[in-house]
């Protein structure tokens, strides 16, 4: 089982290690940067923007949704029948697993924060990034990627709950979630998506978000996770272990 666990951390590292070096440094390589036409600022807006980079809302639901539930399913085995008993409420052992949710959404946040920070101090010059307040912006978005992924975690048990199957319940929370990214491409481009307010890096370096936009992003993104929470808590009191 330990031997799982490290394997998987260190298949979402490397994976993101991986990303992060085929849709930054192309960033990183654009001619106009040698000529003088873009600054090393205007690149970090690029290596960060919300549409298809590495911090990019395509990436949080298209190419890190499957990774995270891997990661969740790695570190916390599935449940059996007998173990239930050792509690004494349904409510106590849910309120268990959504602990655990919560411990690997910010495993899965902090890493691909780290990586950011760590490979872009690496690749931009310090000054650049410490005038941005980029320190900050990564502590701050971290702070959302923990919300949306402990939603998505907490998706996904409601989901397996309801259909009594792991497997599917993986497929159908990764179609899901990609399905609300393409809607919100697609057709809701002008109004306010619940993705949308993944895209920190994009807007504060933008300069768009202030304090109250960031408090009601946060807020949201709880009530979503909360809610989502409460259903998975109905369904898996009425659950049938024995099913």
């Amino acid at each position: 089982m330990k031997t799982k666990k490290i394997s998987a951390v260190v298949g979402v590292v490397l994976f993101l290690i991986f990303i992060w070096n085929t849709q930054t440094k192309a960033s990183l390589s654009n001619p106009y940067l040698k000529t003088g036409d873009l600054t090393y600022d205007d690149i970090l807006l690029i290596a960060n923007n919300s549409a298809f980079e590495f911090s990019s809302i395509q990436a949080y639901s298209l190419f890190y949704v499957a990774p995270f539930l891997i990661l969740l399913n790695s570190f916390f085995s599935r449940e059996a029948k007998w173990s239930i008993t050792r509690f004494k409420s349904r409510q106590q052992y849910f309120f268990l697993r959504v602990r655990q949710i919560l411990l690997t959404a910010f495993l899965f946040s902090l890493t691909h924060s780290v990586i950011n920070l760590g490979m872009s101090y690496q690749h931009f010059p310090s000054e650049v990034l410490e005038s941005n307040h980029f320190l900050k912006i990564v502590f701050l978005n971290t702070i959302s990627l923990f919300l949306f992924y402990s939603f998505v975690g907490i998706l996904y048990e409601l989901v397996k709950d309801l259909v009594n199957s792991s497997t599917k319940s993986f497929f159908i929370v990764v179609f899901t979630i990609g399905l609300l990214f393409f809607m919100e491409k697609l057709l809701l481009s002008q109004i306010w998506g619940p993705l949308k307010d993944l895209s920190m890096y994009n807007k504060m370096l933008e300069g768009e978000w202030g304090v109250l936009d960031i408090a009601l992003i946060f807020i949201r993104q709880f009530f979503f996770a909360a809610f989502a929470s409460s259903l998975g808590l109905a369904a898996f009191v009425r659950k049938d272990m024995y099913k």
